[in-house]
């Protein structure tokens, strides 16, 4: 199992596809590669899942505070997974796509790993627009050419199918 660390809070949560492949308060459908995800081969070395917030590399909490950030306790404990902590959070479908797509506009690259990620985490069109709309509330903090790139992705996720 990969490693949960103690010191988890509405500030620094589990995020990335390790989040995704949590049930979400939402119910948003999210990922099915859950044991891809939590569990690595015996001859692997122990790593630790992808934690997002203060003081971690992927940082959003000055865009969107603690939104879409929940005790993720249940779910954690629902699927056998030990936490060194008494109480674990992660982000919800949302916000770890947006924790995703910030990484890597950040890198200042087109996430392509990213494209038609509202059809296949999420389930309503209402819940794509909420994803996009959150999405534009990052432009402030990235550079015009990353800018460019969130524009082009949106465009993207906005048509419809393939």
């Amino acid at each position: 199992q990969m490693l949960i660390p103690a010191d988890l809070s509405e500030e620094r949560y589990i995020s990335g596809m390790e989040a995704l492949n949590l049930p979400a308060p939402e119910g948003t459908s999210g990922d099915w590669h859950f044991v891809n995800v939590f569990y690595t081969k015996k001859q692997e070395k122990i790593s630790r899942v992808t934690i997002a917030g203060n003081g971690e590399k992927i940082d959003t909490n000055p865009i969107w505070g603690n939104y879409g950030v929940y005790i993720c306790d249940n779910a954690l404990q629902e699927r056998g997974l030990q936490a060194e902590g008494k109480i674990s959070y992660a982000a919800n479908h949302f916000r770890a796509i947006l924790d995703l797509l910030y990484a890597r506009l950040k890198e200042n690259k087109y996430p392509f790993e990213l494209q038609r990620v509202s059809e296949d985490f999420l389930d309503t069109n209402e819940e794509k627009n909420t994803l996009l709309e959150k999405a534009k509330e990052m432009r402030p903090y990235l550079s015009t050419e990353q800018q460019s790139l969130l524009t082009d992705w949106i465009e993207r996720e906005m048509k419809p199918g393939w």
